[in-house]
């Protein structure tokens, strides 16, 4: 099963047909550049047409039966949108 998912305009999360898993988030209290703003919610982050912008993120692999994957290539915090793209290749070849 393939789907998407979104995360209150904190970020999104991909499932692949391998079962494998991508969490991308880059809201209030995620490990990126608005990690300190500790989920001020502002009219902004609530709006739907009013994109939350970040210039990282914070990403999470997890493997067909849930367990977080630890070793994918790339940081896990901080991460830029060019290695978001990475990882993302990486799961899908797994």
């Amino acid at each position: 099963m393939s789907e998407f998912r979104v995360y209150a305009n904190k970020g999104w999360q991909m499932v692949f047909p391998n079962g494998w898993e991508v969490s991308v988030m880059f809201g209030a209290g995620n490990k990126c550049e608005h990690e300190e703003e500790y989920m001020l919610f502002d009219e902004q982050m609530c709006s739907p047409f009013k994109p939350h912008v970040s210039e990282d993120a914070e990403v999470g692999v997890f493997k067909p039966d849930g367990s977080a994957c630890m070793d994918f290539p790339c940081s896990h915090n901080y991460v830029s949108p060019a290695q978001v793209a990475k990882i993302i290749a990486w799961v899908m070849a797994q």
